[in-house]
């Protein structure tokens, strides 16, 4: 865009006095050397030719005279092309092919016509403003706008405008502001957890403006800075946590509501201090699977919970049978050999581990 935008050239121009005494001097010569050529029937074709060579000169010269006023300038185009700017005052010449433009660079003044706009805390109010104003670049003037005049006073009324719904009309004027507590429960945001599975998750936020001044100027408004950056910690405090825990101690999004409530708060801390806001509580309201994968994910946390339950069941059924291996060697029950107690130790996790009921068979034949 800057590369289109035209800037203004000095150009020189001469001095146009001189130009028409030269001219008129020119043609009083030839006027006098044409009588006293017809008085003396002396007149011959080359006489003709240079008295026409004479008028078609001086017309050449007397057709790139123009003048200027004090504070006026002439913008200067050759066949549609800008050459420059004459700024001199008085009688100029330049080249008659030379298109001139003349533009005032006077101060100028207008009054707006009464506008009606919306002050900064929302009033109504009409408002009107005294322009003065001066062109200080002609070509721009020309070739930077298509009507200077009009765009002056266009954008005079633009430029109000936006000023007038920039100031309370009042300097006085009061902006109440509640320092009540406040809560709002987050719309449902779909994320992808650490482990990178969607999941869906919404919360609750409990929050007050502790400072009325940071809220209504560091913010343009405050109540939907509090709502946008609110889901904006919670989907980058989402990210960080995965669903599940997968070892033990590990931080996750269901496992530890209290610690992830309190990093959520500290987010959210962190984020609204500028405006003013404390936030009194964050906590989770709403956390799930995302629907096309909570079918799949039900059935690993099912996989996970029934490998969890086995090794705690063959946990506890090697402890007890190691208890009655020493209970009963320690009590002098029985003698059993090592073969025996293969035999015993794998009947008593047989009982011990199954997840139905076990039917004893009764050896009635032998000890083995």
């Amino acid at each position: 865009m800057d590369s289109l935008l035209m800037k203004e050239k000095p150009i020189g121009s001469l001095a146009g006095i001189p130009i028409i005494l030269a001219v008129g001097a020119a043609f009083a010569g030839m006027s006098w050397y044409l009588l006293s050529a017809i008085s003396a029937a002396s007149i011959t074709p080359a006489s003709f030719i240079a008295a026409l060579a004479v008028v078609v000169v001086g017309i050449f010269f007397f057709a790139g005279l123009y003048t200027l006023e004090p504070n006026q300038a002439a913008v200067l185009s050759l066949f549609g092309k800008y050459v420059g700017t004459v700024k001199d005052p008085g009688l100029r010449w330049n080249s008659p092919f030379y298109a001139k433009k003349r533009i005032s660079q006077r101060v100028r003044n207008f009054e707006s016509g009464r506008l009606k706009v919306n002050e900064l805390d929302g009033s109504p109010i009409e408002i009107a403003a005294v322009i003065v104003w001066q062109v200080m670049d002609a070509s721009e003037a020309v070739y930077n706008v298509d009507d200077y005049e009009s765009f002056v006073h266009i954008q005079s009324e633009a430029a109000l405008r936006a000023m007038a719904t920039s100031y309370p009309y009042d300097q006085y004027a009061k902006k109440r502001i509640s320092q009540r507590v406040r809560n709002f429960e987050s719309g449902r945001l779909k994320v992808n957890e650490l482990d990178g599975s969607p999941i869906e998750i919404a919360a609750v936020i409990v929050w007050q403006v502790m400072d009325a001044s940071e809220a209504v100027y560091n913010v343009d408004d405050y109540e939907s800075f509090v709502h946008i950056q609110s889901e904006a910690a919670l989907r980058a405090m989402a990210t960080s946590y995965p669903y599940d825990q997968h070892e033990e101690g590990q931080i996750s999004l269901r496992s530890h509501p209290a610690e992830i409530s309190e990093q959520l708060k500290r987010h959210l801390d962190e984020r609204l201090t500028q405006a003013g806001v404390d936030v009194i509580e964050a906590r989770i309201s709403h956390l799930a699977y995302a629907p096309e994968i909570a079918q799949a994910m039900l059935q690993r946390q099912q996989a996970n919970a029934v490998i969890a339950a086995r090794s705690r069941i063959v946990a506890g059924a090697v402890g007890m049978v190691e208890m009655a291996l020493a209970e009963l060697q320690k009590n002098g029950v029985v003698q059993l050999d090592e073969e025996r107690k293969a035999h015993m130790v794998s009947n008593l996790l047989t009982v011990l581990c199954s997840d139905r009921g076990t039917q004893p068979v009764v050896n009635t034949g032998s000890l083995y």
